[in-house]
């Protein structure tokens, strides 16, 4: 089974423990302090691309109960065009007992780091092959060209 890990830095040669400080009513398994990686393609895809900073990221939309449609925090951040790097383990060549997959795919790796090897390139637009996003694209509105947003 492959893992991965979703990053807008293609220069990374270690992966090190972090502890998750993104909010109170987390499952314990996202709290630790660990390496996360995930089974899920698509997520470590989105999670490389996903806007930074203040206004940043994104969050579920209410449009769609089957969890494929996401909205932007703040579309004007979102650069199609950004860079986005994919690590890709096996999973067989983690140290075994060093991991605990859990149901929602998230790989939880008990170890100091974990050293990555050379991550494939992909442009941030790719996630609109996994996921819908209400609130994108941007409309143009024709008269004098802003950007409106739904």
């Amino acid at each position: 089974m492959k893992v991965y890990h979703g990053s807008p830095n293609g220069s990374i040669k270690v992966l090190e423990r972090r502890q998750s400080n993104t909010g109170e009513h987390l499952p314990e398994h996202e709290t630790r302090n660990a390496i996360y990686l995930t089974t899920d393609f698509a997520f470590a895809l989105l999670a490389g691309a996903r806007p930074r900073g203040e206004g940043g990221g994104v969050r579920s939309s209410t449009q769609n109960k089957a969890g494929n449609s996401l909205e932007f925090i703040d579309p004007k951040k979102f650069d199609p065009k950004m860079p986005v790097f994919i690590y890709e383990w096996d999973i067989s060549d983690l140290p075994p007992n060093s991991y605990t997959v859990h149901p929602d795919g998230q790989v939880v790796v008990d170890l100091d780091e974990l050293k990555t090897q050379e991550p494939i390139e992909y442009l941030a637009e790719k996630i609109f092959e996994y996921y819908e996003f209400s609130n994108w694209p941007p409309m143009r509105n024709e008269q004098n060209s802003e950007l409106r947003f739904n």
